[in-house]
């Protein structure tokens, strides 16, 4: 439902869900049923707030697996 009182997704954040959801280009280290809640969150129109969507960015950028374990263990622990 929407609310006017509500600051929702921008274009930007929207530009970054889509990187990290539709590409296929990363792969995340989070189960099968919570990336595809956080998918439905993301296709769901009208409802996914700023504060949501930024929540959801951060969560996928600090789950991605990297192939260079060193890389992954700093950007997660620095």
């Amino acid at each position: 439902m929407f609310d006017p009182f509500e600051e929702y997704v921008n274009f930007d954040q929207l530009d970054i869900l889509e990187d990290l959801l539709s590409t296929g280009r990363y792969n995340f280290y989070i189960g099968v049923d919570e990336l595809h809640e956080l998918e439905k969150e993301y296709f769901d129109d009208g409802s996914l707030t700023k504060d949501r969507a930024d929540e959801i960015i951060s969560q996928l950028k600090n789950s991605i697996i990297e192939s260079d374990l060193d890389k992954q263990f700093n950007r997660i622990n620095l």
